[in-house]
């Protein structure tokens, strides 16, 4: 005799209604995570985490202070603000690989058949989850960007600088948008130094848009978007899908005109070189060094060559400008700072070892120590990336990660978030949440190398980032220069801590006055 239908979908509406609610039980009392402290919401569903970075929020350093060095923020996902923590998931040699967030930023994978996804050799630093292909493809270009190579390019940020300054001058004082200035600044750097050439935007005092299109679109689609993996995969295997999904999730589209029209911009200088012939090149960029090691290693593709170009300007125009604008805005943000820079670079220039801007980088780093030191103070303090940089517990660790009393599976979801790591008053002191340049001049050489050491300004030392060299070649000359040449003055909108922050962390709204 056959059951019939009705009682079975009868069930079916409760059925539906109690799996979330078994889930949910589970998740927070029976999960491997369930004894790790968090807000009760995070421990759920990861659309606790997607709400509050949706808004902006900056979360971690206010649940650290609630519940201590390691914190639940999602069903899967632990953060840490400790030394402890850092050593173990971005200390060299660290077996922790990148989580699933990263592929909402990468190129569309491929699939084999059972739908595993797999990146393409396209050398994609930051999205690179294969350890060897991405040992094999720093050591490639370790020589090429290395500090000594890269001051080679000084001459270039020169150039820019003069320009940057003549506009400026001819402004006469008019109030800009910071971003966008210290946007124009650090575009028009890359550019020059790895193409020779720049798009000379700085004259037309726009950058097209570019940065807050970036910021308010592309950075806020990616830093929710890659918290739902299922979604990003779904969108990777449907492309024409992923519209839809943006709209369910109330994003913007990751759509950016600017860019567009840039990278047309850089795309064409790139294919003029690659066409001409090495011998008639005269060029001395660092486009030429990546030529001359595409010519002279087989194993650096064309593919590598184009993409490594091209991240010069994508991976840096954005957190260079986000470096710039945490300087230029909390050293004037802070009088006797401020102050204190601008005499020493009088003293620099009237001396005679400086008579003539921009300074030379050699002294900049050597003669100019308490503006270096406001330069690390603000990458301390307002670090470029505002959520934490995601890893995975090894599935080759049997017993898990054990930290602060608690024990973390593999395949647990961890990392540090940068503002609170920053803000960890046993390396940085008792007063580690307050802008204070002497910090680093105290004279503790144990206590700054610490301090150095404990520190995600430039991603952690298994995946730091390649381009550091050539960004400070740029922060470091820059900021004397603007220092030295104008009285800035700046108007914050409100409290830095309670602005817009993603993956992409930038103080926004700030407005400026270069005085000369």
């Amino acid at each position: 005799m056959f059951l019939s239908a009705t009682p079975l979908l009868a069930w079916l509406p409760a059925s539906l209604l109690l799996l979330p609610i078994t889930i949910a039980i589970y998740r927070q009392f029976f999960h491997p995570l369930a004894s790790v402290p968090g807000p009760r919401l995070a421990a759920v569903s990861i659309f606790w985490q997607a709400y509050h970075v949706r808004r902006g929020k900056l979360f971690a350093p206010r649940l650290h202070a609630i519940y201590g060095p390691a914190v639940r923020i999602g069903p899967n996902e632990v953060i840490f603000n400790s030394k402890e923590a850092y050593d173990i998931i971005y200390g060299a040699g660290s077996p922790y690989g990148k989580s699933d967030f990263y592929w909402t930023m990468g190129y569309p994978p491929r699939f084999d058949w059972r739908l595993r996804r797999n990146v393409p050799d396209c050398l994609h630093l930051l999205c690179e989850f294969d350890p060897a292909r991405y040992k094999l493809q720093r050591r490639l270009i370790g020589p090429t960007y290395s500090t000594s190579n890269m001051r080679r390019h000084e001459g270039a940020v020169d150039g820019v600088l003069e320009r940057f300054v003549s506009k400026l001058r001819s402004m006469a004082g008019e109030e800009v948008d910071l971003m966008e200035w210290m946007h124009l600044l650090s575009l028009e750097c890359l550019t020059a130094a790895t193409l020779s050439q720049t798009p000379k935007w700085i004259e037309e005092g726009n950058d097209q848009g570019m940065m807050e299109d970036n910021y308010n679109k592309v950075w806020l689609n990616w830093s929710v978007l890659g918290l739902f993996d299922g979604a990003v995969l779904l969108s990777q295997l449907v492309p024409s899908l992923k519209r839809v999904i943006t709209k369910l999730l109330t994003l913007p589209a990751a759509d950016n005109p600017g860019m567009s029209k840039f990278y047309a911009f850089a795309r064409s200088r790139l294919n003029e070189r690659l066409n001409e012939p090495s011998e008639s090149s005269t060029h001395r960029d660092i486009l030429d060094d990546l030529l001359r090691l595409y010519r002279e290693r087989p194993e650096f593709s064309e593919k590598y060559l184009k993409s490594m170009t091209m991240s010069n300007m994508a991976a840096g125009h954005e957190t260079v400008a986000s470096a710039l604008i945490s300087v230029v805005t909390l050293v004037c943000s802070h009088p006797d700072a401020k102050a204190h820079v601008r005499e020493e670079l009088l003293r620099m220039h009237t001396s005679g070892s400086g008579a003539s801007a921009p300074l030379s980088l050699e002294t900049c780093l050597t003669s100019l120590p308490y503006t270096q030191a406001c330069v690390r103070e603000a990458l301390r303090l307002q670090p470029v990336v505002g959520v934490s940089a995601p890893r995975v517990v090894p599935a080759e660790m049997d017993g898990g990660l054990h930290l602060h009393g608690n024990r973390f599976p593999p395949g647990t979801v961890v990392g540090c978030n940068p503002f609170a790591l920053h803000r960890n008053r046993e390396v940085f002191g008792e007063d580690a949440a307050e802008f204070r340049p002497e910090r680093w001049l105290d004279g503790d050489e144990q206590k700054i190398r610490l301090m150095e050491r404990v520190s995600l300004a430039f991603g952690g030392t298994s995946r730091s980032c390649p381009g550091r060299s050539l960004a400070e070649l740029i922060m470091y000359k820059a900021v004397p220069v603007m220092f030295s040449e104008f009285d800035i003055e700046v108007s914050v909108p409100g409290k830095l801590e309670e602005m817009r922050y993603y993956f992409l962390s930038m103080i926004t709204g700030v407005k400026a006055r270069f005085k000369a």
